[in-house]
Order: structure tokens, then sequence, then C-alpha cells
């Protein structure tokens, strides 16, 4: 059997299935509480979407206190040892989130997302469970680390900096303004717009598509791997799809600006433009 830190980071339900049960692979479902208590993947633990991203208003999807994500995980049996495989129903965006949270943390012992989440590991007919396991508690001390984020100030340091690019994936509609889910509609100045379902096959299991393609469509608009990427949405949970996407395609600078839109459009003095 191989190791788990030869786990691939986007991982198939054939890949994980030999890995159930084994100490050193936490396996996290991230969908809704009943949907976990009525089947999951064997051995998997929950952890709600809300212990991972808070609102902090104009910011919806803030990252909690430090202090509140470390007794959560610590209450999941997460060790630093440990490789997180997560999934859950709403086409990798929840695990995505978890997978970004752990980049802040610097989670030493790797990372999967299921593709196709619980869907495609139910219709492959693997099996599933209904019983909980048994958490030990442990022990697990972090500070978050500045290198996969970026805040408001950060963006407006860097509107010049041909290095850095701003990538939105919201809707074409939201990136123009013709919807505005803020008190400002339309974008960050500069920054380009390719909807984060560009990345998502919704005719099969809302997988992550190709990666060759995904690669080609990113480049061919901008995004390229020479660059300091910056990606947002609304409430960096789109954005955080996005952002593993990214590191599947293993471009090597990537941050994520967790305020997103919620924040950006909230607050007057920050630049806007619309198309």
């Amino acid at each position: 059997m191989s190791k788990p830190d030869s786990l691939p980071l986007l991982i198939s339900s054939d890949e994980l299935e030999p890995h159930l049960h084994q100490d050193n692979v936490l396996i996290v479902d991230m969908r809704g509480y009943d949907d976990y208590r009525h089947a999951h993947v064997p051995g998997a633990v929950h952890l709600d979407y809300a212990d991972i991203a808070i609102a902090a208003p104009p910011a919806l999807g803030a990252l909690p206190p430090v202090e509140a994500l470390a007794h959560d995980l610590t209450q999941l049996g997460l060790t630093p040892q440990q490789h997180v495989v997560a999934y859950d129903d709403r086409a990798g965006v929840n695990a995505a989130r978890l997978f970004w949270t752990l980049s802040v943390i610097q989670h030493p012992g790797g990372f999967s997302l299921l593709n196709g989440g619980f869907l495609d590991w139910h219709e492959t007919g693997k099996t599933t469970s209904n019983s909980q396991p048994t958490i030990e508690p442990c022990a697990y001390n972090f500070v978050y680390q500045s290198s996969t984020q970026a805040d408001s100030q950060y963006i407006l340091n860097n509107l010049d900096n041909p290095n850095v690019i701003l990538f939105d994936c919201r809707s074409v509609e939201e990136y123009t303004g013709a919807v505005a889910r803020a008190q400002r509609g339309g974008h960050i100045p500069g920054a380009i717009n390719i909807d984060w379902l560009t990345g998502v096959d919704l005719n099969d299991k809302a997988k992550i598509k190709n990666t060759d393609i995904i690669r080609n469509t990113y480049e061919t608009q901008g995004i390229t791997p020479d660059k300091e990427i910056i990606v947002y949405c609304h409430s960096h949970r789109r954005s955080a799809l996005t952002y593993f996407i990214l590191k599947v395609l293993n471009y090597p600078s990537v941050r994520a600006y967790a305020g997103s839109w919620s924040e950006w459009g909230n607050i007057p003095t920050l630049p806007v433009d619309t198309i």
C-alpha cells in the first residue's frame, strides 16, 4: 500500500479507497451534518463550514480567530502528521476552503480533495457508513501565516505591480456590476475575470475538469504561472476552489483574498471598476 505522502492533491474514489482507516489519514466530510449522519465515507469525521469561515462584517468569509480554529481542528483529532482528505457535495468549494485554511497554518501532513465528492464515492459503488468514529482530541498549535493570504491593503499596494495578477472568479454579471451583492458592484481594478465554473464539469458530478484544458484557459486569458496570483470571489468560497485548482496546476505563488467582494465592495474608499 502506498504511503499517504504519495496521495495526489486531487484524488479519485479509487485512489482513496485503499487508505480507509489508516491512522495517518484523516477523512473530513464537509457536507451538512444530517447528510453526514445518514451516510459518509467510512471513518470520516464531520467538520462544519462555519468552523473555518466566519462573518466579520463587512467580510462574509473571514478566517476565525486562530484559537477557535485550533479548538475545532483539535476536536477532529487532527495531528500535524496526518494527511487530510476532504470532500463535500458543493463542487468542492467547502473542501477547497479547508485546503486553503490548512495552507494558511502550513499544515505539514498533506491534503487531498476527493474529486466528485460524496456523489462520486456513492455512485461508483464504494462502501458507506453511518457510524461516527471515536475521536481522540489532539493538541495542535499553530499560527496564521501570511504567504497564502492577501488583505485589502496588500492588494492596494500591488494594484500597479505587473508581477501580481488579480483573478476574479465570480460570474461575469458580478464582475461587470450588473449584479451587485454589496453596496457597490463591479470589480477590483485590473482584475481578470474567469468564472470559477470554468474549472468544473457540471455534467460529471461537478468534478474538476482536465487540468490541461483548465491551464490553457487560464494562460490564454492572462493567468500565468510566472506571476503572483491573488484569487477572490464574494466570500472566498468559489475562489477557494480556484486557489486549489491553481495549486493542482503547480502555480508557485498564489494568495487568496478572504475578504473578497463582500469586503471590498462595501468599503467606499476602495477603488472599483465596472464594464
